[in-house]
């Protein structure tokens, strides 16, 4: 089941601090960040039929993959791809973006 844009993003604001592009220097792990990737037309005869905007939604974290549990229980009637990893440094510590990407309608529909 697709989900509205709004719906989508007052899920994610359950799970805790999200972010749009990009977090402050400041925010504290772990935290959300979420990023438009692109727009698909769903068509038919008729035309238009429902458009749906795809986001990247990375959790950022020092901790494991044990922490992505609440996100897939939130979102289980949603589908959504697998999480990958990409260990990184910051600040001499070792932080994961934990990321998949997940289709919502979009704003308007």
């Amino acid at each position: 089941m697709l989900i509205t844009f709004d719906e989508f993003l007052a899920r994610l604001k359950q799970l805790g601090a999200v972010y749009r592009d990009v977090a402050p220097r400041t925010a504290k792990y772990p935290y959300w960040i979420y990023t438009y990737t692109n727009t698909q037309r769903l068509v038919a005869s008729t035309g238009t039929r429902l458009i749906v905007n795809e986001y990247q939604v990375s959790l950022y974290t020092k901790g494991v993959e044990d922490e992505l549990l609440p996100f897939i229980k939130t979102f289980d009637d949603v589908p959504f791809q697998s999480f990958r990893g990409i260990p990184g440094d910051e600040n001499d510590e070792t932080i994961t973006d934990l990321y998949t990407y997940i289709e919502v309608i979009a704003d308007g529909q």
